[in-house]
């Protein structure tokens, strides 16, 4: 039986081939990501973004720690997918209270014509008779910022309901 892939911290999921549409080529990866195990203490976060518009939309503004490359490889040409992944520390003790674990932005576009897409993972604490009740609280929104509107939606689309509570998220702009 083969190894699973490594996953790194952050990762681009790679272009698309020949054979494959751009969705049938991330959604592949995207399931892979999905069944591979995630790293001890980490919760994985998977965003795929469709551009349906006749725009390319950059990302202008992000709240997160990104490398170049990875930062490069979420510019939107027009009618383009992306795929993304990162995992982040999941730190919760046995009985702590109620946290967010992470909550981040990515802005894609421009004031003219744009979209901010969020995402973040809280999990809430109710303590119980016998045991606590652990709840994930996860954010997935996407809001046509520009001066020109964009339709946009955002869903998710796999939700483990066991901690690290990872989770992934699909974003439509145009």
């Amino acid at each position: 039986m083969n190894n699973p892939p490594h996953i790194p911290e952050q990762s681009q999921l790679a272009g698309s081939t020949e054979q494959e549409t751009l969705h049938e080529y991330y959604d592949k990866q995207i399931q892979a990501l999905e069944a591979a195990p995630s790293q001890q203490n980490k919760t994985r976060f998977i965003l795929k973004v469709t551009n349906n518009s006749e725009h390319a939309l950059n990302v202008s503004e992000h709240s997160l720690n990104l490398n170049a490359d990875i930062l490069a490889s979420l510019q939107l040409s027009e009618k383009d997918v992306i795929a993304f992944a990162q995992d982040f520390p999941y730190v919760r003790k046995l009985g702590s209270p109620s946290k967010t674990l992470y909550r981040h932005f990515i802005v894609f576009g421009d004031q003219t014509l744009g979209a901010r897409v969020e995402f973040g993972l809280r999990v809430n604490t109710s303590f119980g008779v016998f045991t606590p009740t652990i709840t994930p609280v996860r954010t997935c929104k996407v809001t046509s910022i520009g001066s020109t509107p964009i339709a946009c939606s955002a869903r998710i689309t796999r939700a483990l309901q066991t901690d690290p509570y990872s989770f992934s998220m699909e974003v439509t702009l145009g």
